[in-house]
């Protein structure tokens, strides 16, 4: 079941008519808005467990395992009353990174 930060963090792009989300350890979100990146108004840094925590809770225990294999997976996610994103996590020194793009 999807985490409520994460239903936040989503919510948050498709309101500011952000294009990515982008997530990574130990920063807060941010979001590209015309081509900028942003910090996201109201969200704090997220540390590493917090962030693969949350990024897990969109994921099936199959995918979880891919990505582990791998270090990276492309999906795509329906949150219900938000919309539908493509999202990409992958490891950035070490660290559970990720990217979300409306669609």
């Amino acid at each position: 079941m999807i985490d409520t930060q994460m239903k936040k963090l989503l919510h948050s792009i498709v309101e500011h008519r952000a294009s990515d989300l982008h997530l990574h350890a130990d920063t807060e979100p941010h979001m590209r808005v015309e081509g900028k990146l942003r910090p996201m108004p109201g969200f704090e840094v997220m540390s590493a467990n917090y962030l693969k925590d949350t990024c897990y809770s969109i994921i099936d225990d199959d995918s979880q395992k891919e990505f582990e294999d791998t270090n990276e997976l492309d999906f795509a996610i329906s949150v219900e009353g938000i919309g539908r994103f493509r999202g990409n996590l992958y490891k950035n020194m070490g660290n559970i990174a990720a990217a979300f793009r409306i669609i």
